[in-house]
This record gives C-alpha cells, structure tokens and sequence, in this order.
C-alpha cells in the first residue's frame, strides 16, 4: 500500500510539472505577432504568462486579471493606448495586447531597460523608482522573466509544439501507470 502511495504522489508532482509552462500553437503565434506589433523582445510576452499566470487565462488574484495578471486599475489606461475601446482581461488577446501597451510604454520611459520595465510591470511604477533609488537594479521577479524570454526567445513554434506533445505524451503514459498500479 505505501509503495502505491508513493508512487501516485510521484505521478502527480510529474504531471504538475509537465503540465506547467505549455502555451499551445496560437499563443505562441499571438504572442509573437503582438511583440513585433510592439516592438517589443521575442519571448517577452510568454515569459510574463507563465510567471504570471502560468498560461491560465483565467487567472484572477486580486485585482490583476488573466494571462497576463494586468490591475483591474490600469486596463482601461492602457487598453486605450493599445487602440481597444472594449476588453475583456480574461481574453488571452485582449490581456496580451493591454500588457504589451504597458510594456512599450514602460521600455520607452526606461530606455529600455529590461529589468526597470519589468519591475514597473510587476511592481507598479511608484514600487519600481522606489527600489531604484534605493539601489535595487534588478529583482526575482525580472531575474526569472528575463530567464524565460531567453528560452521562448530561442525556440521556433514548431519546436514549442513538439515540447507540448511531449508533455501530453509523458502524461498520458503516467496516467495508465498510475491506474495499472491502483487496479492490479
């Protein structure tokens, strides 16, 4: 019994893991389409999803919403600079384009500088200048985004695509050993 036990919380850590961090083919897409719309690096949008949001768009902690987590405070300011009179947060394209509005603007407030922008994404500005003057130039937050826009930057849809089946593949083969281990 405790060797069963041991072996479906196993299964289940694997599959949370495998589960995590998989856009599907059209977000990628998206995603790629709205950075070069912005300008803005590639990968950078996939990389603030998972850390945010972990791909789910319908992610609501708070007051930040959807994919991208954006403030409830801040959408309607920025969905009118991205061009949009209507939105919907929990609208992957919707969030995708408010936060890339956010983002430009952020990167040109702060010559592009990768880590400020990413601290004002995620810290609102005031909570941004405040770490800056106080000699903080990067956080835990932009460390881990910068580290995912480096691996999404590097990988091509079709790459991005096999690495999905190959989650779903490993899943599938753990679900039918975790069954073949509680029904034998």
């Amino acid at each position: 019994m405790k060797k069963v036990v041991v072996t479906i919380v196993v299964c289940i850590l694997v599959v949370q893991f495998c589960m995590a961090a998989s856009p599907d083919t059209n977000l990628v897409l998206m995603a790629s389409e709205i950075e070069d719309k912005y300008d803005l690096p590639n990968g950078l949008l996939l990389a603030i999803a998972e850390v945010e949001s972990d791909f789910n768009a319908g992610c609501k902690t708070g007051k930040c919403w959807g994919l991208m987590q954006i403030h409830s405070t801040y959408a309607p300011e920025y969905a009118k600079l991205a061009g949009m009179d209507e939105f919907d947060l929990f609208d992957p394209e919707d969030s995708m384009n408010i936060a890339a509005a956010m983002l430009r603007d952020y990167m040109d407030r702060y010559e592009g500088d990768i880590h400020f922008t990413l601290m004002a994404y995620n810290l609102g500005e005031w909570g941004a200048r405040s770490r800056r003057s106080n000699g903080v130039q990067d956080t835990r937050y932009s460390r881990k985004v910068v580290s995912k826009i480096e691996e999404y930057a590097n990988l091509e849809t079709s790459t991005l695509a096999r690495v999905m089946e190959d989650k779903i593949t490993i899943m599938y083969g753990l679900r039918r050993t975790i069954q073949g281990v509680i029904f034998k």
